[in-house]
């Protein structure tokens, strides 16, 4: 027992053992309720989207102050070092196929595996090898094993914590749509659009008279006042029909 507790408590597997154990009280404290446990990888894309979101909100609140402007300078600058860490965070977990799970249960799963491999080493790999450089072929070494472990051992939850990719608004552009609330020009209309068997009620501006049921075509979003822009598809196809032939 008492080699075993001076193996894991000592370098290099002393490393690992601190990982391990910030992992499961990351965990408890999760469980509890205090923090957000899905802290997810497939959430790392859509985190530097996020926080890209976020900053322009907060960089435009600050242009909007006089004498913000260096604030707003400095905010994006910081954004812009955040997500690309986050970028790269998640390009190295794809090349290393560690994209399966949410971040947290990935790392925790990497650095038990690191733990074991890093006790074993050092319990029968270390001692054939001179002081330092011993322990830093099994420091390092340990990872040779635990990626590829955590790869396999993640792979089954990949389904368990797929996530459904928010449609766009403006993916919905170039799809036509039926008018549900008739509008005059300069007016909102509300038009239905059935995008894989869900119905959408959208606000649209109407630049010209739109009257009820009939077919418009969405040609641009304004993200200022949440309203499409549509064209009637009557006044699309008679435009296209007189064009002149080449």
């Amino acid at each position: 027992m008492d080699e075993f507790l001076a193996i894991v408590f000592s370098f290099p597997t002393g490393v690992y053992t601190g990982l391990a154990i910030a992992s499961m009280l990351y965990w408890l404290v999760s469980l509890m309720g205090l923090v957000d446990g899905d802290l997810g990888l497939d959430g790392t894309d859509g985190a530097v989207e996020a926080a890209g979101a976020k900053i322009d909100g907060a960089a435009e609140a600050l242009d909007a102050i006089d004498g913000a402007d260096g604030a707003a300078e400095a905010a994006g600058a910081k954004v812009d070092g955040a997500s690309g860490a986050l970028s790269a965070v998640a390009s190295i977990l794809n090349a290393l196929r560690l994209r399966h799970a949410p971040l947290t249960i990935t790392l925790t799963m990497l650095w038990l595996f690191a733990w074991a491999a890093s006790f074993l080493g050092t319990r029968y790999l270390a001692p054939l090898l001179p002081g330092l450089l011993g322990e830093l072929v099994v420091l390092l070494g340990a990872l040779v094993p635990a990626i590829p472990l955590t790869s396999i051992a993640t792979r089954p939850l990949s389904g368990v914590f797929a996530k459904n990719v928010g449609r766009s608004k403006r993916d919905l552009l170039g799809h036509t749509a039926r008018v549900r609330i008739a509008a005059d020009v300069g007016e909102r209309a509300q038009v239905r659009v059935r995008i894989g068997g869900d119905d959408l009620l959208l606000r649209v501006r109407a630049d010209s008279a739109l009257p009820k049921d009939a077919e418009v075509l969405l040609v641009d979003y304004d993200a200022k006042t949440d309203t499409f822009v549509a064209e009637s598809m009557s006044e699309v196809l008679d435009a296209g029909s007189s064009d002149p032939q080449p």
